[in-house]
């Protein structure tokens, strides 16, 4: 028979482990490249921006060589960081041309990147911060 001890060790080590596999599912960031080769440069339009915690999404239309209209979904940091770095509710505008910076999915599965900076029309950039997600390399 297990001593108490031992059950209220083995039941501590649980519950741990299962808050630290929560905190890590929602928080990891392992399935965008941080490889220089795969990082993305796209130009287009802003048609959507949640500036929202735990993430913030901008999502931006471009045109590719086709001329076909693409949507990509960009996710960055919480509000609260975004905000230190000088965004606001009005960063980003549904039209505004943009030109966005980021570090896509490994498997390019989809149109679905980290997001690196934004470039405004008028020369001005966004930067939401240094995460985990963002490579060493990279200068934002």
């Amino acid at each position: 028979m297990a001593s108490k001890a031992g059950r209220f060790t083995a039941s501590t080590l649980a519950v741990v482990l299962a808050l630290t596999l929560n905190a890590s599912a929602h928080h990891g960031t392992a399935f965008f490249s941080r490889d220089q080769a795969d990082m993305v440069t796209v130009q287009g339009r802003v048609t959507r921006f949640d500036f929202r915690s735990p993430h913030s999404y901008l999502y931006v239309d471009t045109t590719e060589a086709s001329g076909d209209t693409v949507a990509w979904r960009f996710e960055s940091v919480p509000v609260p960081m975004m905000k230190r770095q000088g965004w606001t509710t009005d960063s980003l505008q549904v039209g505004d041309e943009v030109t966005v910076e980021a570090f896509p999915l490994i498997d390019k599965s989809e149109r679905f990147a980290w997001l690196g900076k934004v470039i405004k029309a008028d020369g001005s950039i966004l930067n939401p911060g240094r995460t985990r997600a963002i490579p060493s390399w990279y200068v934002q």
